[in-house]
């Protein structure tokens, strides 16, 4: 049993515990309090006991308050339904006035523009004139008849022109029906007109500095001196000797 004494005859008495503040109660006056001695250790868990008769059931509690509304659920995208017919065409509508907004007025006129210079007029030569087609044959003149003209005849093809015969004397016969035109000429060559005069020599251009004069080379020169060499040129593959050629002359060998 666990207990304390608080009188000289050490009379052991139970300890008691507060049902509120679950602390120990003291009997007697008592002293002031000791030091909290050291915790001991932790006794072993003892055997549990069996389990005792199940007590009546007690009453039914409150009815506890509604919990707070939960979240909606992400909607379900299910598959789309059949498209359903289409609906009757509506009736056309009348169509509407045709508008006639008066007309703008006429922008005005821009400036005229200079008129240009007149371009000389050209004066080549005229070509000359193409040759004259074949004269036809002179028909033979009728006997003057005392009948009604007849109709005029088609004209035949143009014969080939006759010699000139001797000038007659007779009486000068009526004319004949006129011959069918002759074959355009040839075109004439196009004339070459005159070259036109030359047009006035321009302002003579700033002379550019002097450069180095050159001189033939006569010895071997320096890199600043311009010397004027002879080139040899040919197919051989052996160049000119120094005694058949000019002081400095270079050779250039032909190739295929």
């Amino acid at each position: 049993m666990i207990a304390e004494t608080d009188d000289a005859n050490r009379t052991p008495t139970p300890l008691l515990v507060d049902p509120v503040t679950k602390r120990l109660l003291v009997d007697g006056a008592g002293g002031p309090t000791g030091a909290t001695g050291a915790t001991g250790a932790t006794g072993a868990t003892g055997a549990t006991g069996p389990t005792g008769p199940t007590g009546p059931t007690g009453p039914t509690g409150a009815t506890g308050a509604t919990g707070a509304t939960g979240t909606t659920g992400a909607t379900g995208t299910g598959p789309t339904g059949p498209t359903g017919p289409t609906g009757p065409t509506g009736a056309t509508g009348a169509t509407g006035a045709t508008g006639t907004g008066p007309t703008g007025p006429t922008g005005p006129t821009g400036p005229t523009g200079a008129t240009g210079a007149t371009g000389a007029t050209g004066t080549g030569p005229t070509g000359p004139t193409g040759p004259t087609g074949p004269t036809g044959a002179t028909g033979a003149t009728g006997a003057t008849g005392t009948g009604p003209t007849g109709p005029t005849g088609p004209t035949g093809p143009t014969g080939a022109t006759g010699a000139t015969g001797a000038t007659g004397t007779g009486p000068t016969g009526p004319t004949g029906p006129t011959g069918p035109t002759g074959a355009t000429g040839a075109t004439g060559a196009t004339g070459t007109g005159p070259t036109g005069p030359t047009g006035p020599t321009g302002a003579t251009g700033a002379t550019g500095a002097t450069g180095a004069t050159p001189t033939e080379a006569s010895d071997h020169g320096t890199a600043s001196v311009d010397q004027i060499i002879n080139v040899s040129y040919g197919t051989g593959a052996t160049a000119p000797t120094a005694n058949t050629t000019t002081e400095g002359s270079i050779y250039i060998q032909y190739t295929a």
